[in-house]
C-alpha cells in the first residue's frame, strides 16, 4: 500500500511554531514496511482548511475524532455552488405549492346539480302513478339519500371509495396505489377516482388523459368544499348510470326489481352497487351470470371488510336475477301528462330531491277502482266505445280519480276523453231548473206539461217516445222529460240560462245561439267541466273549482296547503267562458301552462236579490257561492228519487243525473252526496252512434257502484231556513183551494210573495171542473183525468220498458205498484196471477221473453207495464242487473 502525503512549503511571512518542516512533496511508504493494513488510502488535506496560521495540527489523544471528521464534508457541502442548488429546489417546492393553490381557487367546478331528471307524478299519499323521460331521454328518478334505504349508500361507500369519509375528494393512498399498478403493468388499470371525482366526471365528461385526469382531481377538491359529504353521495347515486337509459339508484330499483331503494334486498342492492363498475357487462336483464357472479363478489368482499356478516352473504346468495326489465308505472297517464305540461322545462332539472315531483290530488286505489269500473261498463260495447271519469272531493274540489281513456289499447287510448268536448245531453237541464226554481219563476211542485210542442218544425219527445200529460217540476226533471225542460228554458231564457251555465264553470259560448237545443244536448261540455258544476250543486251552491295538484303553480310549492287549494290565482271562469285562452280545467293557459284560477265574479241566481236573500241569517255569505243554497236544496231532492235506478241499485244516498246524446252518441252519468261527486261518460271519440248507448243502461251499474263503495259520505243537509213547506194542489202544486180534491205537502222559498190559490179545480154551475190549460187540454180532452191522477196507480216493478238480465236459477221478480187503493189483483200476459193487498208483494216467475203485466185496483183503476227478460251470461258475476231502454 502506498500512502501520498500532499503538503505545502510555509510561505517566508508564515514561520512554523513548532520548528522546520522539511518540504517533501511525495512521500512513498510500503505497506510491509509499516505492517499496515493490506490495501490504499487517499488522504489529501488542503491549505484552505488548515487554520489561519496555515499549521497543520494533527488530531490530539483523547480528541472526538470521528465528529471532526466531519466538518471537511460539510462545509465541502454548504459551498456557495451547492447551496444555491438548495436554494432552487426549495424555490420550485414553494412555488409549485403556490401554484397548486393558485389553480385551486381558479378553477371552477362544474355544478353537479345541474341536470334533468324524469317528470313524476305521485298521487296525494306519495305513491309513484306515473314517469317520463327527462329530456336526455333517460330514466332518473330523483331521491333524497333518506329514502335509498340502508344498503345502497353503504355499500356503495364501502367497493367504490372506503375512505369516501375520510379524504378531502382525493385519496392520496388510492393515487398512489394507482401509480404503483400503473408503472408495474405498463398501461392503465386504475384511476384513483373517488365518489366526488366520478361525480365531476358526470357533471363535465371530458376525454379520459392525465391532463383531465389532475383537472377533475382539482375540481374534486374544490367540491368538497361546496357540499357536505352527503349531498355529495346522495347526487352521485342519483346520477350515476345503471345500464341503457337508466340512471340514478330509484330509476335503477324499479326498472330491475319493481320496488324503491328502500325495498331492496342486500343481494339486490350489491347487484345494482356492481353495475356502477360496469353498467353495460352487469346489467342483470341482458347479462344474469355476470351479474350473478360479480354480485357474490362483491358480497365476499364485504365480508372481508366486515361490512356484512357471514350470514347475511348466505342469505344474500340465494336470490335468484330475474332477466326482466319492468315498466315504469303509467297510472292516471292523462291527468299526468296535463300536469307535467302545466309547468316550464326549469321545473325538471335538479334543485333538490323533489326536484321533477309533482303530487297530485289523485288517489291510486280510487284511480283503479274508477278505471277498472268503466272497463266493466265496457263490455257490451266494441272496442270503439270508450269511457272517461272524473271522481271529485266537493269540499276541496281535489280530483280523486282521472280517467282520460278506460280502454288500455283501443284507437282513442291516447285522446284525454276528459277534457274532450261532447254533446251534453240531458246534463245541463239541473242548471235551467236552478235557475227557475231561484228565480220563483216554478217550484219542484208547479205543474208542466210534457205534451208536444213545435220546436224548429218538429216536437221534442222523451227518451221512451212518449208524453205524460200534467208532470210536477220535480219529476219532469228527475224523469228528464224533454218537452217540460224546454218549456222552462223559455221560462228562464236562453240569455239568463247560460249565464247560469257559466257560472258553474260550464263553458257555453254565449255567441252561438243554441235556441231550444240547450236542453237537448246542443251545447258541448266536457267530463272535467259537468263534474265541478255538478260538485257545486253537492255543495250547496258554493262554486267547486277541479283541481289536480296542491300546489300554487306561480309559488312552485310542492307542498301546497289549504290555502293554496282555495286562492284566486289568474283568471276567472267568466273569463273562461268569454273566449280566453283557457283549458278544459277553468285554468288559464300561460306560456308555461295552466294556472289555476281567480278573480271569480259571485254570479246568484235572481240577480235582482239581495245575496243575503238566499243565505241562513247566521251564515255568512260565502265569497264563492253562485247558487241559491234554497234552490239547489230543491234540486238535490228532486234527483234524489232512487226509483229511477234499475231494482238492485235503488238506495236513499245518491243525487244522479242521466244523459244520452241525439242518435245515442254519448251516455252520461253524473252522481253526487254530499262528499264525492262523480261523472262519466261513454262514446265513440269518432262521434258515431252505437246501439244500447245511454245513460241509464249502460252506465247505472258503474257509477252506482263505484259511488257506494267510497267511505261513508256525511248526511244531507236540511232544508235552508228560507224553505218552508205548505200544502198544495196535488196536480197543480199552486196553494191548495178550498175546492181542491185533495192536497199534498211541498216545499217552497218563505220569502216567495204569495200566489194565487189553485186555478185548475174551478166552480161551474156548481160542480168542481177542471180548467185546464192550452198546452194540456186538448191532451187531457173531456175525460175526468184529474179526479183520477190523485191518486192514479202505477206499476212501478218492472217498471215500463225495463230489460231483465238474470242468471241461470235466479227467475224470481217482486211486483211492486203505487197509487193503488184498497186490493190489487195482477196479470201477467193476459193471465190472472195473483191478488195483494197492503204488506204482501207478490213474486212474479220470469221466462225469457217479452211480457206484460197489470193491474186493477179497488176502485176499478188499471196500471200497465211492458218489460223484457233475457239470460245472463255465464261469466256475470252479478245476480241481477237491470237495465231500462
Amino acid at each position: 500500500m502506498t500512502i501520498l502525503v500532499k503538503s505545502s512549503t510555509p510561505t517566508s511571512d508564515q514561520p512554523s511554531k513548532s520548528g522546520p518542516i522539511e518540504p517533501v512533496s511525495e512521500l512513498a511508504i510500503s505497506s510491509a514496511e509499516s505492517g499496515g493494513p493490506k490495501g490504499s488510502i487517499l488522504m489529501e488535506a488542503e491549505r484552505a482548511d488548515c487554520p489561519a496560521s496555515g499549521d497543520f495540527q494533527p488530531p490530539l489523544a483523547g480528541s472526538l475524532w470521528p465528529f471532526k471528521s466531519l466538518r471537511p464534508r460539510l462545509t465541502g457541502f454548504l459551498r456557495p455552488g451547492k447551496f444555491r442548488l438548495i436554494k432552487w429546489a426549495s424555490g420550485l417546492v414553494l412555488g409549485l405549492v403556490a401554484l397548486f393553490f393558485l389553480a385551486l381557487a381558479l378553477v371552477e367546478p362544474p355544478d353537479p346539480r345541474d341536470f334533468s331528471v324524469s317528470p313524476v307524478v305521485l298521487d296525494r299519499n306519495g305513491a309513484l302513478l306515473f314517469a317520463a323521460l327527462s329530456s336526455d331521454d333517460e330514466w332518473l328518478l330523483a331521491a333524497p339519500l333518506s329514502q335509498m334505504g340502508d344498503w345502497i349508500p353503504k355499500l356503495t361507500v364501502a367497493i367504490e371509495d372506503k375512505r369516501f369519509y375520510r379524504h378531502l375528494g382525493v385519496d392520496p393512498l388510492a393515487v398512489m396505489r394507482a401509480v404503483g399498478q400503473n408503472i408495474s403493468s405498463f398501461k392503465v388499470i386504475s384511476g384513483a377516482s373517488t365518489i366526488t371525482v366520478q361525480l365531476v366526471r358526470l357533471s363535465r365528461p371530458r376525454p379520459r388523459t392525465f391532463v383531465s385526469k389532475a383537472v377533475e382531481f382539482l375540481e374534486a377538491l374544490k367540491l368538497e368544499t361546496m357540499f357536505s359529504k352527503e349531498e355529495i353521495l346522495e347526487l352521485y347515486l342519483n346520477r350515476a348510470p345503471f345500464g341503457g337509459n337508466v340512471r340514478g339508484v330509484r330509476a335503477a330499483a324499479a326498472v330491475y326489481f319493481n320496488k324503491t331503494p328502500q325495498e331492496l334486498s342486500l343481494g339486490e342492492s350489491a347487484t345494482l352497487v356492481a353495475l356502477l363498475r360496469g353498467p353495460s357487462i352487469y346489467r342483470p336483464d341482458r347479462r344474469t351470470q355476470q351479474a350473478t357472479e360479480r354480485r357474490n363478489y362483491i358480497l365476499d368482499l364485504l365480508v372481508k371488510k366486515n361490512v356484512i356478516t357471514a350470514s347475511e352473504v348466505e342469505a344474500a346468495r340465494m336470490e335468484v336475477l330475474q332477466a326482466v326489465r319492468h315498466s315504469l308505472p303509467g297510472i292516471a297517464p292523462h291527468a299526468s301528462r296535463r300536469l307535467i305540461a302545466s309547468f316550464g322545462p326549469e321545473r325538471y332539472r335538479w334543485q333538490s330531491f323533489e326536484a321533477g315531483a309533482i303530487r297530485a290530488t289523485l288517489s291510486e286505489e280510487l284511480q283503479e277502482r274508477t278505471q277498472r269500473r268503466l272497463v266493466e261498463a265496457l263490455k257490451p260495447f266494441p272496442l270503439e266505445v270508450d269511457g272517461a271519469g272524473i271522481l271529485l272531493d266537493n269540499k276541496t274540489g281535489q280530483i280523486l280519480a282521472y280517467v282520460g281513456s278506460a280502454r288500455a289499447a283501443g284507437p282513442s287510448e291516447y285522446v284525454d276523453l276528459a277534457a274532450s268536448r261532447r254533446s251534453s245531453g240531458s246534463t245541463l237541464k239541473p242548471f235551467v231548473y236552478l235557475e227557475a226554481f231561484s228565480s220563483q219563476a216554478i217550484g219542484p211542485a208547479s205543474m208542466l206539461a210534457d205534451t208536444p210542442l213545435l220546436m224548429a218544425g218538429e216536437a221534442p219527445r222523451n227518451f221512451d217516445r212518449s208524453y205524460r200529460g200534467p208532470v210536477s217540476a220535480g219529476r219532469a226533471l228527475a224523469d228528464s222529460l224533454n218537452a217540460p225542460a224546454v218549456r222552462v228554458l223559455r221560462m228562464v231564457g236562453e240569455p239568463r240560462a247560460i249565464k247560469v251555465l257559466n257560472a258553474a264553470g260550464l263553458t257555453i259560448g254565449s255567441e252561438r245561439v243554441y235556441g231550444d237545443s240547450l236542453v237537448l244536448g246542443g251545447a258541448e261540455t266536457t267530463v272535467i267541466e259537468l263534474a265541478g258544476a255538478y260538485a257545486s250543486l253537492a255543495n250547496g251552491g258554493v262554486l267547486v273549482r277541479p283541481r289536480l295538484t296542491f300546489e300554487d303553480r306561480n309559488r312552485r310549492d310542492p307542498a301546497g296547503s289549504s290555502e293554496a287549494e282555495m286562492t284566486s290565482q289568474t283568471t276567472s271562469l267568466k273569463a273562461c267562458a268569454a273566449g280566453s285562452n283557457c283549458d278544459d280545467l277553468g285554468t288559464e293557459i300561460t306560456a308555461h301552462g295552466p294556472a289555476a284560477l281567480s278573480g271569480q265574479t259571485n254570479y246568484g241566481p235572481a240577480a235582482i236579490k239581495s245575496q243575503a236573500a238566499f243565505i241562513t241569517p247566521s251564515a255568512k255569505p260565502s265569497a264563492d257561492l253562485i247558487f241559491d243554497p234554497a234552490a239547489v236544496w230543491l234540486v238535490n231532492e228532486s234527483l234524489k228519487d232512487s226509483t229511477r235506478l234499475p231494482v238492485g241499485l235503488r238506495g236513499d244516498s245518491l243525487a244522479f243525473k242521466t244523459g244520452t246524446s241525439h242518435g245515442l252518441r254519448d251516455a252520461w252519468f253524473a252522481a253526487y252526496n254530499p262528499a264525492y261527486t262523480l261523472v262519466v261518460w261513454l262514446g265513440d271519440s269518432t262521434g258515431k252512434a252505437h246501439e244500447g248507448l245511454s245513460g241509464l243502461n249502460a252506465l247505472a251499474p258503474a257509477a252506482v257502484g263505484l259511488m257506494r263503495s267510497l267511505e261513508a259520505a256525511p248526511a244531507w243537509p236540511e232544508p235552508p231556513e228560507t224553505l218552508e213547506r205548505y200544502r198544495a194542489c196535488p196536480i197543480t202544486g199552486e196553494p191548495v183551494s178550498p175546492i181542491c180534491p185533495s192536497f199534498k205537502w211541498a216545499w217552497r222559498m218563505a220569502w216567495k210573495a204569495k200566489t194565487h190559490p189553485c186555478r185548475l179545480h174551478v166552480l161551474r154551475d156548481g160542480q168542481v171542473v177542471n180548467n185546464w190549460p192550452p198546452e194540456l187540454a186538448e191532451f187531457v180532452g173531456e175525460a175526468d183525468w184529474a179526479r183520477s191522477f190523485v191518486n192514479r196507480p202505477s206499476v212501478v216493478s218492472p217498471r215500463n220498458g225495463e230489460v231483465i238480465r238474470l242468471l241461470a236459477g235466479v227467475n224470481r221478480f217482486p211486483l211492486r205498484s203505487e197509487g193503488t187503493s184498497g186490493s190489487v189483483h195482477w196479470y201477467v200476459d193476459d193471465a190472472y196471477l195473483t191478488q195483494s193487498g197492503p204488506g204482501h208483494t207478490p213474486v212474479l216467475t220470469l221466462t225469457e221473453g217479452e211480457h206484460w203485466v197489470s193491474l186493477v185496483d179497488g176502485r176499478g183503476l188499471t196500471a200497465k207495464s211492458r218489460f223484457t227478460v233475457i239470460g245472463a251470461p255465464v261469466e256475470t258475476a252479478e245476480v241481477l242487473t237491470v237495465r231500462r231502454n
